[in-house]
């Protein structure tokens, strides 16, 4: 007899919508707003206060956007040497020329 590990046919089947899924695709189709749809209107209203608009846009991207994590000190000396290095070999700008006036 089995005492404890895996066993065949147990939990959750593969692809199966979780309970906490589940209730938020049932409130999407029954018609309810959801907090992000919620926070996007008011972003893109212009006669909201600006101020609301920027923290709902704040707000908002904490969900829709990935999080940007802290770069080791390494890549951040690396990646300024390489883009200095690439200004330095571009080329100078080149002066614009003088037009000859047409009513001449």
């Amino acid at each position: 007899m089995m005492n404890g590990g895996r066993r065949p046919g147990a939990g959750r089947p593969k692809g199966a919508i979780s309970k906490s899924t589940r209730a938020i695709l049932e409130a999407l189709h029954s018609g309810g707003e959801m907090p992000i749809q919620y926070m996007l209107r008011v972003m893109r209203d212009e006669d909201a206060p600006d101020l609301r608009r920027d923290d709902m846009a704040k707000t908002a991207a904490r969900y829709l956007h990935p999080q940007i994590s802290a770069l080791p000190d390494e890549l951040i000396e690396e990646a300024f040497t390489e883009s200095s290095a690439v200004q330095s070999e571009a080329p100078a700008p080149v002066e614009a020329a003088a037009v000859p006036d047409a009513a001449e």
